[in-house]
């Protein structure tokens, strides 16, 4: 009957097959999906993120992100090592006395033979790092119950493809090889440029064992690929050589060891002002590994001196602290501490290697959870897959350093006093997760405050390229472009998330961070 009616209207009859069957999607048509080349997405990031300290930022970022304390930076001479058994048998770790020269030759080995980059941070990766490092431009961190940590972007890690075509790294009993143009590690395709392996089970033992060149250097921190519980992350970035880059489809430029020494020595000397505002490191080191040394030579180490479990808790308050509530009169809540710094920094081989006598540095840091337009912000639901958090601090260095203070005495504090005007009521965290339910006047704590020599800078926990123009340093959970370099700021053509972003920042400025400059005041 429908076939008549389409006949007699002059409509063509309906598709069909000679048995009377719409034809099926499978059969009658074909694959014509868009698609992403990893390589090319890889080449855009890299356009996007500098090279140079920027790359050691993020891993920074990555390890404070995963709770570790410690940080550690090592440029490796390529190490000699004796090709072993391959055997699913053979576990037990290197002599550091190895010397023989590896006779391999198979591409992987050639590729990862040279000498690298290490960064080791004391933390183990979860079953959620390791399914958001797989994730590029989709982190699972801004997916969080807070939305606390700031590496949300899930490209940062990705900025090592400046340094090297075949990243490797070992947490917890795992070892993971990303090779992205399915290159050089055997058995992968484009479609998973990578592999897993599993050293709790002896044929991955056995194949870790088989590849001394790769995977040797990732021994130095602990690692023994016995099978147990690494509780750390150790990654390794082979530095592509001139050879590789002329065919590599990531970047085309080569890097030298000498160019990672000047690197890590620079990063040696920016230490203090990585760790100002950081949530949970508190120390970081710079090694060096000639193949000839059996253990690195410390090039600069930079810790907190003062870290007490205590300081340990301010410093990640917001962290733990309470996701915002639409409608809540919450008052702001302030997180004030002294931190005292320490760094050590050893001479050249030309000027005798000795290690210079420590120097310290004492800051007082101002930070503030909410406040003003910032909070409503923050709980407003139409910005809620923003994961705004109203979070905002500032550190000026002290001169001379402050008088120590007796335990719980946070300054000066008057339950009657009022504040100054057009500043928030502020609750105040005394480091032991109490919160003491009083106004406190501004000026709390500072002996003088004397700014920063080169100037203050924005710290979105990190520093970033931008001056403040004030004498202190600025930081705050500020909107930034994907490549964390950028703070949105507002424009005549914004609209939507963009203008929302802009606006964000503003107030995180004039109403978190300007409460934490008139307290340190």
């Amino acid at each position: 009957r429908l076939r008549r009616r389409w006949t007699a209207t002059g409509g063509s009859p309906p598709p069909s097959s000679s048995s009377g069957v719409v034809p099926s999607w499978e059969s009658s048509s074909e694959d014509f999906g868009q698609k992403v080349d990893l390589t090319v997405r890889i080449r855009e990031i890299l356009r996007n993120y500098p090279e140079g300290l920027s790359i050691l930022k993020e891993l920074i970022q990555n390890a404070d992100d995963a709770g570790a304390r410690t940080v550690r930076f090592v440029a490796a001479e390529a190490r000699p090592c004796r090709r072993r058994d391959s055997s699913p048998s053979s576990s037990s770790p290197p002599s550091s006395s190895s010397s023989s020269s590896s006779s391999s030759s198979d591409p992987l080995s050639d590729i990862l033979s040279g000498p690298s980059l290490l960064a080791y941070n004391s933390a183990r990766f979860t079953s959620t790092d390791f399914k958001s490092i797989q994730r590029i431009g989709d982190s699972l961190k801004k997916s969080g119950p807070s939305g606390t940590k700031t590496g949300r972007f899930g490209v940062g890690v990705n900025s090592t493809y400046h340094l090297t075509d075949v990243p490797v790294f070992v947490s917890g009993s795992k070892v993971v090889l990303f090779d992205p143009q399915a290159r050089y590690v055997p058995g992968i395709n484009p479609a998973n440029p990578g592999k897993m392996i599993d050293c709790t089970k002896s044929s991955g033992r056995g194949l870790v064992s088989s590849l001394p060149a790769a995977f040797d250097p990732l021994r130095l921190f602990g690692c023994k690929f016995d099978g147990s519980e690494f509780p750390g992350t150790t990654f390794r970035f082979a530095l592509r050589s001139e050879r590789s880059a002329a065919t590599s489809r990531l970047s085309r430029r080569s890097h030298s060891l000498e160019d990672m020494r000047a690197l890590l020595r620079e990063m040696a000397g920016a230490a203090s002002s990585m760790l100002l505002f950081l949530k949970n490191v508190e120390r970081i080191e710079v090694y060096d590994w000639k193949a000839a040394e059996g253990a690195p030579r410390l090039v600069g180490r930079t810790s907190v001196s003062n870290g007490t479990e205590k300081l340990r808790r301010m410093r990640s308050y917001a962290l733990h602290a309470p996701a915002p509530v639409p409608g809540s009169r919450r008052k702001p809540v302030a997180v004030d501490y002294v931190l005292e710094l320490k760094s050590e920094r050893a001479g050249t081989s030309e000027e005798g290697g000795t290690t210079s006598a420590p120097a310290g540095e004492t800051w007082m840091v101002c930070n503030q959870l909410g406040g003003g337009r910032a909070s409503n912000m923050a709980s407003d639901k139409a910005a809620e897959h923003l994961r705004l958090v109203p979070w905002a601090g500032v550190a000026a260095r002290l001169d001379p350093p402050p008088v120590p203070c007796a335990e719980g005495d946070g300054g000066e504090a008057d339950g009657g006093a009022t504040m100054d005007e057009g500043m928030d009521a502020v609750e105040v965290v005394d480091g032991d997760g109490v919160i003491d339910d009083t106004q406190t006047e501004a000026g709390t704590g500072a002996a003088s405050a004397t700014g920063p020599s080169s100037g203050g800078a924005a710290y979105c926990f990190l520093p970033l390229p931008v001056s403040t123009g004030l004498p202190i340093h600025v930081n705050g959970y500020f909107e930034l472009s994907s490549n964390r370099r950028d703070i949105w700021w507002s424009a005549d053509d914004m609209s939507g998330d963009g203008r929302r972003r802009a606006v964000w920042n503003a107030s995180l400025l004039a109403d978190v961070a300007g409460s934490c400059y008139c307290r340190l005041l």
